[in-house]
């Protein structure tokens, strides 16, 4: 009884402080970071054990009824990796080099290295133990991991052809210093792909996305809201016998309910703010522009000498 008891005042307390997190006050930028920073490595490793899932994202189904072999206790990671999937659709990474910014545990990385063998993969994630644990468990040839902040990445300037960052930019004290982190690292005419959430109590919506990507020097083609294909992935890990079984079996009772939380499960808070439209999940594409900026600037001050 009393296990049940300190759940719920957990999981209450937890409602709060995402809901303080993500508001757009500089006191909450400020806390930002180290709330998702301790969070995203409770709910992969201190308080979950990481072999319940590989990956840490909500996942994505394309249709409702997509899924078409037996119940699996690997639904959670296979609804993951689709998300991913759908990330990089109809964008070529063959040759070229890719960097993951907010790998987590490092199973994205991983899979989309594994289906690109050409391509040189690079994951960067604040969190060292994330990177630890990625390291220790993916070794495919053409991928690294490396500790390091977002908005002050590890990276040479022009380095990257393409950059990814999957449910992670909504962590972070600012994503405008993040876009502008991509651009230094993107050579001109780089990709840049994210997919995050948005969350109503922020006071940020999808143009204000739009608008911090241009600012800081990214052309948007596409913005694509996917939150249904979200909740219906949410939906099948709900419905899913193997998966809750799953998970009864790697936690004590007590920290059953506040997995499902973390994970969205239906008839919790994070489902319920996806199904009533509170938070919405959007992916963009974006390119650097091909003309250097430093050429233009040269190119600008002959004129002006002439």
């Amino acid at each position: 009884m009393m296990a049940r008891v300190w759940a719920a005042l957990l999981a209450g307390a937890l409602r709060i402080a995402v809901g303080f997190a993500s508001r757009d006050w500089r006191i909450s930028k400020r806390f930002r970071r180290v709330f998702w920073n301790r969070l995203y490595s409770d709910s992969s490793g201190d308080f979950l054990p990481r072999e319940i899932m590989g990956f840490v994202n909500l996942g994505y189904l394309e249709e409702p009824r997509q899924l078409d072999e037996s119940d699996s206790a690997a639904l959670g990671d296979r609804l993951s990796g689709m998300l991913y999937d759908r990330l990089v659709d109809g964008v070529s990474l063959a040759g070229k080099a890719v960097v993951e910014v907010g790998c987590g545990p490092g199973a994205g990385s991983a899979r989309l290295a594994a289906a690109n063998p050409t391509a040189a993969f690079t994951g960067v994630d604040l969190n060292e133990g994330m990177i630890a644990w990625a390291k220790e468990r993916h070794r495919e040839s053409n991928l690294r991991f490396q500790q390091g902040d977002a908005l002050d990445l590890p990276l040479d300037a022009a380095s990257a052809d393409v950059v990814l960052n999957l449910e992670s930019s909504h962590c972070y004290p600012s994503r405008r210093a993040f876009f502008e982190e991509v651009v230094r690292v993107l050579r001109p005419g780089g990709a840049f792909l994210i997919a995050d959430v948005i969350v109503e109590v922020s006071g940020e919506d999808a143009d204000d996305v739009d608008a911090q990507l241009q600012a800081a020097g990214l052309v948007v083609e596409s913005r694509t809201d996917i939150s249904q294909n979200v909740l219906w992935s949410r939906d099948a890990a709900s419905g899913s016998r193997a998966f809750r079984a799953h998970l009864a079996g790697r936690l004590e009772p007590h920290q059953v309910r506040m997995a499902e939380g973390m994970l969205c499960l239906r008839d919790t808070p994070g489902y319920e703010s996806l199904a009533r439209g509170r938070t919405t999940y959007v992916l963009w594409r974006t390119s650097k522009s091909d003309r250097d900026p430093r050429m233009s600037e040269a190119v600008e001050g002959d004129v002006a000498s002439a």
